[in-house]
């Protein structure tokens, strides 16, 4: 396993004896002060791991054959311009091996040649906003962006690459900070509102999990991930959730029945009073 965080490093775990080495040494306290402040993590298929650290830095990438970091300062055969993509939080590889790059100040995409993406207020095709979260590809080779404003859908036509935004549009929420997808194709949202499902198809959202059901609970962003059997995961500031898409519909919990007020002739009674 490889592990990172805010302030920690890079440290790689034996799954089999427990035992943790660090990836920073021995030159930890310098790689520590220029790498440090670790946002997100992304494997390519090249068995690269990219190392977003949410600052003018960039991105760090470690290469797990060779056992070595890379930067814009020393970037070996990486594109320099690529690793100095700033205020990144996040990278991803899709099915066509296209890097992405996710950050607080648009989006980048590399195929060989750079493709930035940004919001422009008065054009709908583009990006909600420049303050991104996540980036999540589904079965069918659909890309989704959440951000401060919303979910977006990129849509591609040859050459040509626009977004629909989609949180306007049908009544998504804003801040999406986790996307996954179901056995059914239906995209799950977690954000600032709780959790939601969107089917894509449809075009229906549906509101699973509110401010009711998680009080004093904010989801944290890409903290989020399904396994094997269909569960799914949404980390967050008080723990994480976890429940099963494919049985959610079918658990009924009894209601609880509260009685707030007893009127007789629209006149509120007292309870063991006289007369009452």
């Amino acid at each position: 396993l490889l592990i990172t965080g805010w302030g920690i490093g890079l440290y790689e775990m034996n799954t089999s004896s427990l035992q943790l080495k660090n990836l920073f040494a021995p030159k930890v306290e310098e790689r520590l002060s220029k790498w440090g402040n670790i946002k997100g993590m992304g494997l390519d298929s090249d068995q690269n791991v990219w190392l977003a650290t949410h600052d003018y830095e960039g991105l760090v990438v470690f290469n797990i054959p060779q056992q070595k970091f890379y930067d814009n300062r020393s970037p070996g055969t990486l594109d320099p311009e690529l690793l100095n993509s700033r205020y990144a939080v996040s990278m991803f590889e899709d099915s066509r091996k296209r890097i992405w790059i996710i950050s607080y100040v648009g989006l980048v995409m590399y195929d060989g040649s750079f493709h930035y993406f940004q919001s422009e207020k008065n054009d709908t095709t583009t990006l909600s906003a420049n303050y991104l979260y996540t980036l999540f590809e589904d079965s069918k080779g659909n890309i989704w962006i959440g951000g401060v404003d919303g979910l977006d859908r990129l849509v591609e036509s040859g050459d040509s690459v626009v977004f629909e935004r989609l949180s306007n549009k049908y009544g998504i929420p804003i801040n999406i900070k986790g996307i996954l997808e179901d056995q059914e194709g239906n995209l799950w949202l977690s954000s600032n509102q709780g959790i939601s499902t969107f089917n894509p198809e449809l075009k229906q959202v549906k509101h699973i999990f509110g401010s009711k059901e998680l009080r004093e609970f904010e989801f944290i962003e890409r903290s989020c991930i399904n396994t094997m059997n269909g569960d799914m995961y949404f980390g967050g500031t008080n723990g994480f959730v976890r429940f099963n898409p494919a049985t959610l519909s079918r658990v009924e919990a009894p209601y609880s029945l509260y009685l707030v007020d007893f009127k007789i002739f629209n006149e509120s009674q007292t309870v063991n009073e006289n007369g009452s």
